[in-house]
């Protein structure tokens, strides 16, 4: 499962750092990293007790949103 890691408090570690105790966690794969963001993939357990003990940084869900299609659309079909 992925989610995202946000540096909430300066007295964290920088993004750099936590990527680096987070690459030697078993089972969580660091996908994209910022400055103060961490995109990760793994046991969603095993990335809340990882980041429990970094301090500094939040969990938050990772969803994907589908476009809309804006396309008008037809109501009935026109009369003969």
């Amino acid at each position: 499962m992925r989610k995202i890691l946000r540096r909430v408090d300066e007295q964290g570690p920088p993004a750099r750092e936590a990527a680096r105790r987070l690459h030697d966690e078993e089972g969580i794969t660091v996908l994209d990293e910022k400055p103060s963001t961490l995109l990760v993939e793994g046991d969603p357990d095993a990335i809340e007790a990882a980041v429990e003990t970094m301090g500094g940084w939040s969990v938050y869900s990772f969803a994907k949103i589908k476009k809309p299609d804006a396309r008008p659309r037809v109501a009935r079909a026109p009369r003969k």
